[in-house]
């Protein structure tokens, strides 16, 4: 019998041990919602220490066993002592770990089957500048979380369209700390920026829903016990020596729909006050009818919600002072027209074609009157258009 005792021993060993492993390897990869897993260590050291974890008992069996005048059984002992308490540290890891899941899926239960009550769900379209478009769309509503079991939650606004298995854009999310006994509704607000939803606006009503989540983490003392595990006994629940990693988890319990809805129109979206669409043509203008132009004049398309002042600044290559230039803009699409004095061309001597460089357009004056300047006109906005060369002209046919 006693000779048979160092391979039980051992056997015991190796079955703990393995045991041990697979537990780890397969048990604590607990599945999150999203497809990842709760716990996971860096790869580096993996492979390095999975065979650590062998072939240091065995080395340290060895040795004793010739420091015992080659002993085999006190050798073999060791070894299976070694691999016992490997196993044995393991499969307490994994029982703490069949506890916590347990009371998590029950806690996840319970809020499954709570009751979450949606009030006052309404929607506003915002007009931040006063130009009858929409900026942003408000959603404001409440919920009454009490039932659910305390802890931290998230609620997650989100958008669908009739049948439609389009993925629209969300409305953002709202974390929410439900407290014990708590039973006051929890207030929330939801704004969007309808240029986002361009592609489905006039294609039927939006309708806006709620997915509550509960947030699911691993407590201080069970990553206590997996990190000392990692460090301190080399626990294949590590199968690496650097400190584990806990991911939370985020868990669907309920979601809610039809809470409001609301139609948008493509018309009804904000959008750039102007648009540039490009140069039309440039030609000269003789205002006097000698013969002799008094003004370049470079038509630009533009489409434009803005009604008022236009303003533009620029250089022409043959001129040394800068273009500034005012004129007015009409709501819809049409032409503004940037005009050069045909006298400045005239004094820089150089026959054409021109370079227009660096053209902005904008819509507040660059002027200060009284050395105060004022944001005059809102919603300013400021557009920078390419470079533009001009038809061939005579510098002489300018006066």
């Amino acid at each position: 019998m006693r000779r048979l005792l160092p391979g039980l021993v051992l056997g015991a060993g190796y079955f703990l041990a393995l045991t041990g492993l697979a537990a780890a390897t397969i048990f604590w990869d607990i599945p999150l919602s999203d497809g990842g897993f709760l716990f996971s260590l860096p790869s580096s050291w993996s492979l390095f220490l999975s065979a650590f974890y062998y072939l240091v008992p065995f080395a340290l069996g060895l040795a004793l066993a010739f420091w015992q005048g080659r002993n085999w059984t006190a050798g073999v002992l060791l070894v299976g002592a070694i691999f016992i308490l490997h196993g044995a540290v393991s499969l307490a890891a994994n029982s703490l770990r069949n506890l916590y899941l347990a009371d998590w899926q029950l806690a996840a239960q319970q809020a499954e089957r709570a009751e979450i009550t949606p009030s006052s769900f309404r929607h506003e379209f915002l007009d931040e500048n006063n130009d009858g478009l929409s900026d942003r769309i408000l959603v404001t509503g409440a919920l009454t979380v009490g039932a659910l079991p305390p802890g931290p939650y998230q609620v997650l606004g989100l958008l669908s369209q009739g049948e439609s298995d389009a993925a629209l854009p969300g409305l953002g999310a709202h974390d929410i700390q439900v407290e014990p006994g708590a039973s006051d509704a929890q207030d929330l607000r939801f704004k969007i920026d309808p240029r986002r939803l361009q592609d489905w606006a006039g294609k039927g009503p939006f309708s806006v829903e709620l997915e509550i989540s509960q947030w699911r983490e691993i407590g201080p003392d069970v990553k206590r016990v997996l990190t000392f595990c990692a460090w301190a006994l080399w626990c294949p629940t590590a199968l690496s020596g650097a400190d584990p990693e806990f991911y939370p988890d985020l868990k669907v319990i309920a979601r809610l729909q039809n809470l409001d809805r609301f139609v948008l129109r493509r018309d009804q979206i904000q959008r750039p006050q102007l648009i540039f669409n490009g140069y039309s043509r440039d030609y000269g203008r003789d205002l006097d009818g000698n013969g002799l132009m008094d003004e370049l004049v470079i038509a630009l398309n533009v489409d434009s919600i803005w009604t008022g002042e236009l303003f533009f600044q620029s250089q022409l290559n043959v001129l040394s002072a800068a273009i500034n230039y005012e004129t007015t803009v009409a709501k819809g699409v049409g032409i503004v027209e940037l005009v050069i004095d045909g006298s400045a061309i005239k004094a820089g001597g150089r026959d054409g074609p021109y370079r227009l460089e660096n053209p902005i357009i904008f819509n507040n004056t660059p002027y200060c009157p009284g050395g105060t300047c004022a944001n005059k006109n809102q919603p300013m906005f400021s557009i920078s258009a390419p470079d533009y060369t001009t038809g061939p002209y005579r510098a002489a046919d300018f006066e």
